[in-house]
């Protein structure tokens, strides 16, 4: 169930980060200057977001995530069962 939980959480914030950043690179990229001084300022311009490289660093941070799960599944199935489950009560 833990692990359940971990695994919706993780996925959850994988994907609000991703539609947050591409947001935020639609939104705020065209208000970055491009020149040297504010005199000599770029005109607008479109961004283009790399579409291919937002896949590559979802699968990264997604298998990064997995190999942080499986290590937790890993050391609660070594653990003793009747010490984690007597985890919170007092001697």
């Amino acid at each position: 169930m833990v692990v359940i939980e971990q695994a919706a959480a993780a996925l959850y914030s994988l994907g609000a980060g991703i539609v947050c950043g591409v947001q935020a690179a639609t939104l705020y990229a065209p208000f970055y200057p491009l020149g040297a001084s504010a005199s000599a300022s770029a005109p607008p311009f479109l961004p283009s977001i790399d579409w291919p490289r937002v896949e590559w660093m979802a699968i990264i941070v997604a298998g990064a995530l997995l190999v942080a799960e499986l290590a937790v599944l890993a050391r609660m199935t070594r653990a003793r069962v009747f010490e984690v489950l007597r985890m919170g009560e007092a001697p």
